[in-house]
């Protein structure tokens, strides 16, 4: 959605290392697990990765899917598993994003109203996505027991990957 396509490159901003995220999107709305599979696999294909390349592909997705959906993702990721990676957000992306946030008031009444407007194509609200908030949302989320899957990460590896931040 065009909130990923913000936050994303914004995560890849606050690393100061040549971290470079491309998003895979094609413009439908199709964003079940076999159609943004295949819309990866055209990706890798047309980028001419080879396996000794530093890279990582990660397919992000919320946590609506059943267990059969998600079997081909784990299916992929099994086929490589240094470069293809899967991260669930769970419930949701706009979940996820309210734990940067989180007793902060100011920044709630920001994230509030943009969600408010979101179906009018609000932008995420200017400096949202900074190191401290980043780190607050994956120590939140590296606490919480989400409903796991072997082969699929929680939406905080992720970013902290990106961020090269342990917590």
């Amino acid at each position: 959605s065009q909130t990923e396509q913000q936050y994303f490159p914004m995560v890849a901003s606050c690393n100061t290392q040549n971290v470079v995220v491309s998003m895979v999107d094609d413009g439908t709305t199709n964003s079940d697990p076999f159609h943004v599979l295949k819309r990866m696999e055209a990706r890798i294909r047309q980028a001419h990765f080879q396996k000794d390349d530093n890279w990582e592909a990660w397919i992000v997705v919320d946590d609506e899917w059943n267990s059969k959906q998600l079997e081909e993702l784990v299916a992929w990721h099994n086929k490589d598993v240094l470069h293809h990676h899967v991260a669930v957000v769970s419930p949701k992306f706009e979940d996820w994003l309210k734990l940067h946030v989180s007793g902060d008031d100011e920044a709630c009444r920001e994230y509030s109203s943009f969600l408010s407007h979101k179906h009018g194509c609000q932008d995420l609200p200017g400096g949202f996505v900074n190191k401290d908030r980043l780190r607050k949302a994956i120590g939140i989320a590296s606490r919480k027991q989400y409903r796991a899957m072997p082969g699929i990460e929680q939406i905080y590896i992720l970013v902290e990957k990106i961020l090269d931040v342990k917590i």
